[in-house]
């Protein structure tokens, strides 16, 4: 599933699971390396940015980072490039620690100053580390939110703000199939 194509699956959902490409954090590394290698296979994703990661180049919830995080030149390097930008907290905390004022100032209007929905209805917003908070959050009704296998695998338009994602490790491809199969298998719509 393209980004660009969010909201008519919304409006229209398929009878089959889609995939849609995530990246989180907003690392570098992600436009230096995969970008190159997405744009010759015709491949738009959806990047989640850590708002304040952008603002000062640091992040509180990632106190020692892999890889620099991107800046406004870099986002905008994606956005041109045709990927679609999400919010990812604005110190990526996780949020099942969080009281409800923790939750509300990690979620706030600023945490979306990144996103660039380029007139998109829906918001996009991946949880930090997957995790739900246990209570108190309030997102936008018009946000998409994206947690991990954790959540049960259920259609976008039934449960917008507990999306499941499945993560594929970079290092070990030999398990991906086995992990598409079990979200495949475990798909309910």
């Amino acid at each position: 599933m393209a980004p660009d194509t969010i909201e008519a699956a919304l409006a229209a959902p398929p009878d089959h699971p889609q995939f849609l490409v995530t990246f989180d954090d907003g690392y570098t590394d992600v436009a230096e390396h995969a970008l190159p290698i997405l744009t010759d296979l015709g491949i738009s994703c959806v990047h989640f940015l850590i708002s304040d990661a952008v603002e000062t180049g640091q992040c509180k919830g990632i106190p020692a980072p892999r890889a620099p995080f991107l800046d406004r030149k870099g986002i905008a390097d994606l956005t041109a490039s045709g990927h679609r930008l999400g919010a990812h907290s604005r110190s990526h905390a996780r949020f099942d620690t969080l009281d409800a004022a923790e939750l509300a100032r990690e979620t706030d209007q600023d945490t979306f100053a990144y996103s660039c929905d380029r007139g998109a209805a829906r918001r996009l917003f991946a949880y930090p580390y997957g995790a739900l908070p246990r209570s108190g959050l309030s997102l936008a009704p018009n946000t998409l939110a994206f947690a991990t296998a954790s959540v049960p695998a259920r259609a976008w338009d039934k449960a917008p703000q507990a999306i499941r994602r499945t993560f594929l490790p970079s290092d070990d491809i030999d398990s991906w199939p086995k992990l598409t199969d079990h979200w495949r298998r475990s798909w309910n719509p």
